[in-house]
């Protein structure tokens, strides 16, 4: 017995429903492996430290659209740090609603808000205290390059709206590491709320040549370490050739291709003390001893992966 037409219809259209991934997948997306994870995960609080390029806009643009969408009379609200930044994330949550052909229409569409026919909003708006304080009750909110967002929009508007939203509500931390400091970085390495996605390159910075890149571990054994934190860890399938990252690294400079490809929060070049040298002088215990690596006292350093890892000040673990 054949199954009704309109029936198949409403089995895929439930299916996109339940299913983020599979409502990107039907407007043309092709998710990656860590995509689907972060879409798919029903934590409350995320947070993903992600490699500049890697596809992190796929999750700003999917889960409001796909919130509007589904739930009636809701309010998605995005928050980037530039106004720049908020009109480019509107712009793509509309490229993708537009490529949906049952998608509710617009009974309002501005730079920054379009509202639907079904009472939903969404809402880009920077990252000033004031902006953010605008809105209650929100059922999303996605925090763009949250590490470049102040802290006063996280303590003083981000958090409090939490209190009225309903049961289903989700926050979503979204950047690349900006450095030891601000909320970004402390949810990062302190807190035990947040889902943690980690999506770098695959690639490791060589010490003695800071111009040159090798491999990394491999990825089985960098998810297996991170996955032992409690991390969801991934290489990022953009960032594979070897002779683009390496141009990158050229024209970038060490530090900077650790915090935005590495996915690694650097200390900032106007410190005028590193942190891993004022942690080693209040933790002294958690560092091994200066180790003689001429040969001649006998003593011979073990390799980096048979190292274990620690956890120190900070939430850094090595």
């Amino acid at each position: 017995m054949a199954i009704p037409r309109g029936l198949v219809f409403s089995f895929r259209d439930m299916d996109r429903a339940l299913s983020r991934s599979s409502y990107a997948i039907s407007c043309g997306f092709h998710p990656y492996a860590w995509q689907t994870a972060v879409l798919e995960s029903h934590a409350k609080f995320k947070i993903i430290d992600g490699a500049r390029q890697s596809g992190k806009s796929t999750i700003v643009s999917v889960v409001p659209a796909h919130k509007a969408k589904y739930k009636s009379k809701s309010l998605s609200l995005v928050i980037a740090p530039t106004r720049a930044q908020a009109n480019e994330d509107m712009l793509k949550i509309k490229e993708l609603a537009h490529k949906d052909s049952s998608y509710p229409s617009f009974v309002k569409n501005s730079a920054f808000e379009i509202a639907l026919s079904n009472g939903s909003r969404i809402v880009v708006v920077t990252a000033t205290d004031k902006a953010a304080r605008g809105y209650s009750a929100p059922d999303v909110i996605v925090v763009d390059e949250a590490s470049r967002v102040p802290d006063t929009v996280y303590s003083s508007a981000i958090l409090p709206m939490q209190t009225a939203s309903p049961e289903d509500f989700e926050l979503i931390l979204i950047s690349t590491p900006f450095g030891k400091q601000g909320f970004f970085y402390d949810c990062w390495a302190n807190s035990e709320v947040y889902k943690k996605f980690e999506i770098r390159a695959p690639w490791a910075v060589d010490e003695r040549y800071p111009t040159r890149l090798f491999d990394a571990i491999p990825e089985e054994r960098f998810i297996e370490q991170r996955s032992k934190l409690g991390i969801y860890a991934a290489y990022s399938p953009q960032h594979r050739s070897y002779e683009q990252q390496i141009e990158i690294l050229r024209q970038q400079g060490t530090l900077i291709y650790q915090q935005e490809f590495l996915g690694e929060f650097v200390d900032r070049n106007d410190a005028v003390f590193r942190r891993a040298d004022l942690e080693k002088a209040f933790f002294p215990d958690v560092y091994p001893p200066a180790l003689d690596l001429s040969g001649e006292s006998g003593i011979v350093m073990p390799a980096p992966e048979a190292l274990p890892l620690k956890k120190v000040a900070g939430g850094k673990y090595f």
